[in-house]
């Protein structure tokens, strides 16, 4: 996330949102269920593809990730390289996690449980977040031709397309379930690479 006093408005709002969400969809009378579970589904399949587009960024062993890319990145393994190395290997875990979620879900996934994987995803990047600047820091060292930093391009760019994209899911998403005004504004929500 962004700087503190930032950070602490944007996930008031994101909570919001997310209150917002589950009371609007669960306040539905018996006869427009069908709805809600169409916006459910509609929207939660929305959020799997973007899921899709976010694993390579963060799989391992694959030549576009950020773990891998932070592995070139430097021969020194400071302490702040190992806390940002094992961070990133946790959220990179994060997946495996959304799996099994998945898997358990099926078809049967309701407003709470997509809350919940908002939620989930949210704490990814924000941990993300608190890596974002060092794993930055690290490729702008290098000149603009070495071959550490033209890997952490792509990825970066990767990621933070995929930031744009799911920014711009949460502005839509009060829109979508028919909530007045939306709680969210124009601003990015998370630290980009």
């Amino acid at each position: 996330m962004l700087d503190n006093l930032e950070t602490k408005a944007v996930e008031a709002a994101l909570d919001k949102l997310f209150k917002q969400v589950i009371e609007a969809l669960g306040r539905k009378p018996f006869w427009q269920r069908r709805r809600v579970g169409r916006i459910v589904r509609t929207v939660g399949a929305k959020l799997d593809d973007l899921i899709l587009d976010l694993r390579p960024c963060f799989a391992f062993g694959n030549h576009t990730s950020i773990y891998e890319a932070f592995h070139l990145s430097s021969t020194t393994k400071d302490e702040l390289w190992n806390q940002t190395h094992y961070l990133l290997h946790v959220l990179g875990e994060w997946f495996r996690d959304w799996d099994n979620m998945r898997q358990v879900v099926g078809t049967r996934r309701t407003p709470e449980v997509l809350v919940q994987q908002f939620e989930s995803l949210n704490a990814l990047l924000e941990n993300m977040g608190l890596v974002a600047p060092d794993v930055s820091r690290r490729f702008e060292d290098f000149p603009a031709d070495h071959h550490a930093r033209l890997s952490f391009r792509p990825v970066a760019d990767r990621y933070n397309h995929f930031l744009t994209g799911y920014e711009a899911m949460l502005r839509r998403l009060p829109q979508e379930v028919g909530i007045n005004p939306p709680p969210l504004g124009g601003e990015r929500f998370f630290v980009r690479l």
